[in-house]
């Protein structure tokens, strides 16, 4: 739920860029709340698959967003788990 969600959000804004916290506050403020372990959880078995793409700053924080060469394949995925 937590993965679709956060692909989804990055289908409809591909350009969109954000820290765990930020992911949490902004891409999840309409929806059931989530906890950081959770959210991070869906982050780090995005970017394994390469789906997401992460930028570590000078300061250690992790910048996540969309890795625009999987998106047909990110596509594919969400129409799947919609007949599941």
């Amino acid at each position: 739920m937590v993965v679709q969600h956060i692909l989804r959000h990055l289908i409809k804004y591909p350009n969109a860029k954000d820290t765990l916290h930020g992911i949490r506050r902004w891409w999840f403020k309409d929806s059931v709340e989530r906890s950081d372990t959770e959210v991070q959880e869906a982050l780090d078995t995005l970017v394994q698959r390469g789906w997401l793409t992460q930028r570590q700053t000078a300061t250690s924080q992790r910048f996540y967003g969309l890795n625009a060469a999987k998106l047909e394949e990110i596509k594919v995925f969400l129409r799947e788990q919609k007949c599941t």
